[in-house]
């Protein structure tokens, strides 16, 4: 997986080559998007005079009082908020995906390429891809998560509201640190199971032209037992990623982090397809391309013998066909000069 996973990212970066311009525009329109939606949801509140769910609660001498009596509120401008920004977000996304998939390939694009969802059924399909994704991932994460934090939690509500001995306390805390620790692997564990459905998004663009629910069954076949690799390549980005709390290296590492998996998209599907023809995954700049160095893993096919030629065959049944003839005399004049010798007459 090292020798693929440095080939992907070599052929991303030559795959950028001449269009980071492209790429940062791109990603600046998106990062604008999101902050314009960041910054409606914060000034709604504050223009309509109603704080925070959090800072009602803080403010609040009793926190669950206050809570009951804001849920209706948040939960309704969360959903309204929620669904502002799937409108925006989720045809972007696969918009700029499909942008990073056709010039993966060699395509001349332009920015204007991330709003094609808008215009089509795309635009609706990205949205029930957003949706089936959030709530596979709730549903994964219940199953995973309930026993430990439910564990923990009963453990902290034992500490702070029950009188506990001193060696069930000690007990309890034993259970909430062997708890958290159980807590810790299924997360781990968790992350590496729901990396099956990351390249939806890459799968829904022009190429492949999946809907919702075919993207993530697709994402899903593509990355059976590729699992832990997908999970490792996405976080061997996370030096990457650090860096983008400075808010610069964003534009060097959202371009080259997206490319590198529409590259992996398209090394896995090839990959599932056991191709032994040479793969269409062009090498960009020198040296081997990540498919030939796939193929190059795999088995040469035996030689088969060759077939003789029709002449050669003709001659060999001539060959016979005159050594036959040439024998037949033979026998049969033997034959006739065993009839023609003189039988011996027994002497009285």
């Amino acid at each position: 997986m090292g020798t693929v996973r440095r080939a992907i990212k070599k052929d991303a970066h030559a795959a950028l080559k001449g269009h980071w311009g492209t790429a940062v525009l791109i990603t600046l329109l998106t990062l604008v998007v999101s902050f314009a939606l960041g910054l409606f949801e914060g000034a709604v509140p504050l223009m309509l005079g109603a704080p925070g769910f959090f800072a009602s609660l803080a403010q609040s001498a009793n926190p669950w009082e206050a809570a009951l009596d804001c849920a209706p509120w948040f939960l309704l401008f969360t959903a309204l908020m929620g669904l502002l920004s799937l409108i925006f977000v989720a045809p972007m996304a696969v918009g700029t995906a499909d942008w990073y998939m056709g010039r993966s390939e060699g395509q001349q694009q332009d920015v204007s390429h991330i709003f094609w969802p808008f215009g089509c059924k795309k635009f609706w399909g990205s949205m029930v891809l957003f949706v089936a994704t959030y709530l596979i991932t709730l549903f994964w994460e219940i199953l995973f998560l309930a026993l430990p934090v439910g564990l923990i939690g009963y453990g902290v509500y034992s500490l702070y509201y029950l009188n506990l001995d001193p060696l069930v306390q000690t007990l309890t805390i034993t259970g909430i640190l062997a708890a958290a620790l159980f807590l810790l692997v299924l997360l781990f564990f968790l992350a590496v199971f729901l990396s099956r459905y990351s390249l939806a998004v890459y799968l829904m663009g022009k190429r492949y032209a999946k809907g919702p629910l075919g993207a993530l069954r697709m994402s899903a076949r593509i990355t059976k037992g590729h699992c832990f690799e997908t999970f490792w390549f996405g976080l061997s980005f996370l030096p990457w990623m650090l860096l983008n709390g400075l808010v610069v290296p964003m534009f060097y590492t959202l371009p080259y982090l997206q490319m590198s998996f529409a590259l992996y998209t398209r090394y896995l599907v090839e990959l599932e397809e056991k191709a032994r023809t040479p793969m269409t995954l062009p090498a960009f700049g020198e040296g081997p391309a990540l498919l030939d160095e796939l193929h190059a893993e795999q088995p040469a096919p035996e030689a088969e013998a060759p077939a003789p030629q029709v002449d050669e065959v003709v001659e060999e049944v001539e060959a016979e066909v005159v050594e036959d003839s040439a024998e037949e005399p033979r026998i049969l004049e033997e034959a006739i000069m065993e009839n023609n010798q003189p039988e011996e007459v027994p002497m009285l």
